[in-house]
């Protein structure tokens, strides 16, 4: 499993989970990913690549960056809504006015 394919919600999950419900039935709410691997993923193999959004991927995602931040993440993701994402909100909203201009 590749982090393109995590982002993108299209880890080959799909047989296993399916609108934040496991195949066991245990809801992944209420779940570690440690349980959910153990139980559910274990000795499984990924379906085809396809998006198939859950609470699963993001929660992986979230603690990779918690691990590779050494689990700082709340000054991680201040800085993140800090310093970069106002400059993508204003490349956003010109490209957005832009194609407006051009309608």
């Amino acid at each position: 499993m590749n982090k393109f394919n995590i982002i993108n919600a299209s880890t080959g999950d799909q047989k296993y989970i399916w609108n934040n419900n496991l195949s066991s039935g245990r809801d992944i709410g209420d779940l570690t990913i440690a349980s959910i691997a153990k139980k559910e993923l274990a000795n499984t193999k990924p379906g085809k690549k396809r998006f198939n959004y859950s609470q699963f991927s993001p929660n992986v995602a979230l603690n990779y960056i918690s691990f590779k931040t050494g689990h700082k993440f709340n000054s991680f993701i201040n800085d993140v809504l800090k310093n970069h994402v106002p400059d993508l909100l204003a490349v956003i909203i010109i490209l957005h006015l832009s194609l407006l201009d051009n309608v």
